[in-house]
């Protein structure tokens, strides 16, 4: 066999492999990037690649946008307090820039008329690019529409690893059934609320080092106005529902014992103030709100509150309660600040 001759099997080879992978995920498409499953489906519990599919491909008017703190929204509450077809695109670690991304996706499918958005601080650090690298390179191919994107993702080994574990659910015929999304990334039942929990995880969060260079307030301004406000700006037929989410009393006082406390606090007056300009947006806030805040049965650690929490947003979001406005945000802001400095870490964790 000549060399030239060898060089052309070889490469043919190569073609009909790439195309026979291709065309075996397009059709499995384990993650429906393409289009709703036709098999009983599998939901990846990697949000960054489960997203964009769910966001493309099933039926909604409504978004989550957020971290943790928003998996534990249950659409039906949602449906019953304002009528929102909701779907949860939440994203577990998620910057301000994958937020951006995911609700990019969501609202270029014309479905969305309502966003609700949980604005926590720390996915306003960093550089207005960064992305949460820690849990693997982020797969940014699949949030645009790019051709050559479509084909990173068809020719990926992860994909073909996951269609191969598909294949034997098609094999045997299962008929499709609709798809339970009601406790999609919930963690509520996983876990348990009280203040012995808190107390056990309290070290965690005790020895947090934050980098006062990192909440830099002109870094954290940036950040908002590159990936957040753009979004609303572009948006105005999009109704937006902005939230600061009640982390406990004990998270707060962290802040604070880290000189990073002003610098939220002024980053939450600045988002009240810019999206005051909007008629289209609406911001609340919970993070004041000491019955439960200060009350540690809510939570599972510092941070990470139970699904009633959550519940109560939504019925407090229904009622337009805890708004945040130009009129009080300033004497809630101050009573935060009351509240983090008064407050005793020995007699709030003694047993």
């Amino acid at each position: 066999m000549t060399y030239k001759k060898w060089n052309y099997l070889t490469g043919l080879t190569f073609l009909i492999v790439i195309l026979l992978v291709g065309t075996f995920n397009y059709v499995i498409d384990p993650i429906q990037f393409y289009r709703k499953a036709f098999y009983p489906p599998f939901f990846n519990t990697q949000q960054r690649y489960q997203n964009p599919g769910l966001a493309r491909n099933y039926d909604y008017d409504s978004i989550i946008i957020g971290t943790s703190v928003t998996e534990n929204f249950l659409p039906s509450q949602i449906h019953e307090q304002l009528r929102f077809n909701t779907l949860k695109l939440s994203i577990s670690g998620s910057t301000a820039k994958e937020q951006h991304l995911m609700a990019d996706v969501a609202i270029r499918t014309g479905k969305v008329k309502n966003v609700i958005w949980s604005i926590d601080y720390i996915t306003l650090i960093g550089s207005t690019d960064r992305v949460a690298d820690e849990f693997g390179p982020f797969p940014d191919y699949l949030y645009d529409n790019l051709f050559y994107s479509k084909a990173k993702y068809l020719l990926n080994a992860s994909t073909t690893y996951e269609s191969y574990k598909i294949l034997p659910v098609i094999m045997s015929g299962a008929q499709p059934h609709k798809p339970n999304l009601e406790l999609l990334y919930n963690w509520n039942s996983a876990f348990e609320f009280s203040k012995a929990s808190v107390v056990q995880n309290w070290d965690i969060f005790k020895y947090m080092a934050f980098d006062p260079n990192l909440y830099a307030r002109q870094k954290l301004k940036d950040n908002f106005k590159h990936n957040i406000l753009p979004v609303v700006q572009e948006n105005r037929d999009i109704n937006f529902y902005f939230f600061f989410p009640p982390y406990s009393i004990l998270l707060q006082k962290v802040y604070y014992n880290n000189d990073v406390f002003d610098d939220c606090m002024y980053m939450k007056g600045y988002i009240v103030k810019t999206l005051s300009r909007y008629p289209n947006v609406k911001v609340y806030d919970f993070q004041d709100l000491d019955d439960i805040t200060f009350n540690l049965d809510n939570y599972k650690d510092a941070m990470h509150y139970s699904g009633d929490i959550n519940e109560y947003i939504i019925t407090s979001i229904a009622a337009d309660q805890h708004r945040l406005t130009m009129d009080n945000y300033e004497k809630r802001i101050h009573t935060l600040n009351k509240q983090v400095q008064k407050l005793d870490l020995d007699k709030m964790l003694a047993n």
